[in-house]
């Protein structure tokens, strides 16, 4: 067995982290695959889909983090990475970005999980509200991250340029849709499929640069 150097293990993180951090995406009460494709922007629906679903939202809930958590070290190993060659500091500022994003993705995540806990009361609205807001800051965040990570990688000439110039277009889109979104919460549920699009597309992409940061 090999020794497990930096990069390898940034590698790793790039692979699995988002991996984890998808499914549990994926397999969240009213994503469509648990508890039938929920508008979240109603509440009712919302906090209904997690109380009817609530063990499975307490996993998902504690497994995003740590798949987030996963993705980041990776994203600070890429970092450093292209720091000895080209786009490490727009990347660099990417990844201020995507921290804050990643916290703020946490937190509402967590209120979701105290709700799905079924102890939370009259409290239960607000504490919707707040995560679904922080949910919508996430994204905004994450997705300017992203976009700039992306500009940074395609720079590089260790990564493949078009998927890292794709993944910051993709940003772009994820990062309008979130802004319309904040804006007009009536369009959750019709652009929530692009969300999931863009989060597989990403996965994908962070695969690709695992692999390859692995290498290096």
């Amino acid at each position: 067995m090999g020794t497990m150097t930096s990069n390898k293990l940034g590698g790793l993180a790039l692979t699995f982290g988002p991996l984890l951090a998808v499914l549990a995406y994926l397999l969240s009460p009213g994503q469509g695959l648990i508890g039938g494709q929920v508008d979240f922007a109603d509440p009712q629906a919302g906090i209904g889909a997690l109380l009817s679903n609530g063990g499975i939202a307490a996993i998902t809930s504690t497994l995003a983090p740590i798949g987030l958590i996963i993705l980041l070290h990776g994203i600070n190993t890429l970092v450093e990475q292209l720091r000895t060659g080209q786009g490490g500091s727009i990347a660099g500022l990417g990844r201020v970005f995507l921290v804050f994003g990643i916290v703020a993705w946490m937190v509402g995540g967590s209120f979701q999980a105290a709700i799905a806990g079924g102890n939370t009361g009259a409290a239960a609205g607000a504490l919707y509200a707040a995560g679904f807001g922080l949910n919508l800051t996430g994204g905004i965040l994450s997705g300017l991250a992203f976009l700039l990570i992306g500009i940074g990688v395609s720079t590089n000439a260790n990564f493949n340029r078009n998927f890292a110039l794709v993944a910051a277009a993709v940003s772009l889109v994820l990062l309008v849709v979130n802004i319309v979104v904040a804006n007009d919460t009536s369009m959750q549920l019709t652009l929530a499929p692009v969300v999931g699009i863009g989060f597989i597309v990403f996965t994908v992409w962070s695969i690709t640069l695992g692999q390859k940061l692995g290498k290096l």
